[in-house]
């Protein structure tokens, strides 16, 4: 797993225990108002596997993020 770290961010590749998090953002529908419709466990599921597997093929991919806290 790829980790990039700054005094105040942390970039890191998500995984299936991301699920939660990304699930929480995915299904709401005001965070996903610009897309067509908000994202049910199996598109929040595929989202997370294509972005695994573009790791993989791609040597690239979506990466979680988060602020650090100070």
């Amino acid at each position: 797993m790829i980790v990039a770290e700054t005094s105040s961010l942390f970039l890191r590749e998500m995984g299936p225990d991301d699920f939660g998090a990304l699930h929480a953002v995915y299904s709401d529908a005001l965070a996903m108002k610009h897309y067509p419709h908000p994202f049910d466990s199996a598109m929040t599921t595929a989202w997370i596997e294509r972005s695994v597997k573009s790791y993989r093929t791609n040597g690239f991919g979506r990466w979680s993020t988060r602020g650090l806290v100070r």
